[in-house]
């Protein structure tokens, strides 16, 4: 297993997994232009290969401004992460984790933060097993005013 900064190439084995994450990126090519415009210093995407395989993916970045439960800047932020269905339960996804937090660590991050749909109750099992503390819980709403 490799675990590794994506680059421009891993792309089109990347998208299906990023896929998984982001519903809204629709195409390989919705993907190049996010990963086009993403500033390199302060973001990643991280991919898992298993025999030259995309397997892996997660997204980290810095985050600047105040992140809910967090006391200092930048904060660490895992974006998203997936890992194919059938290379799930192999430590793959909690090894990725590990390289966000080493490549945070490089950037001077003390806090890593994340978060999840409050129905997920998968992903809040994942984070809470990789030692995050949930920090607090918020209901969104929308109300349309006109046209």
């Amino acid at each position: 297993m490799v675990i590794r900064i994506a680059t421009s190439q891993d792309l089109d084995r990347l998208f299906p997994l990023v896929k998984n994450v982001w519903s809204s990126v629709s195409s390989s090519l919705d993907l190049y232009l996010q990963f086009s415009d993403m500033d390199k210093e302060t973001s990643a995407f991280i991919i898992a290969e298993n025999n030259d395989e995309a397997v892996g993916f997660a997204s980290v970045g810095l985050r600047f401004e105040y992140v809910e439960g967090t006391k200092t800047f930048p904060v660490a932020y895992l974006e998203g992460i997936s890992v194919k269905e059938e290379h799930m339960g192999k430590g793959i996804a909690r090894e990725m984790v590990k390289f966000c937090e080493d490549w945070a660590k490089e950037r001077n991050c003390t806090e890593f933060a994340s978060d999840c749909n409050i129905e997920n109750t998968q992903s809040m099992d994942f984070h809470k097993a990789l030692g995050f503390n949930e920090v607090s819980r918020n209901i969104h709403f929308v109300k349309q005013i006109g046209n």
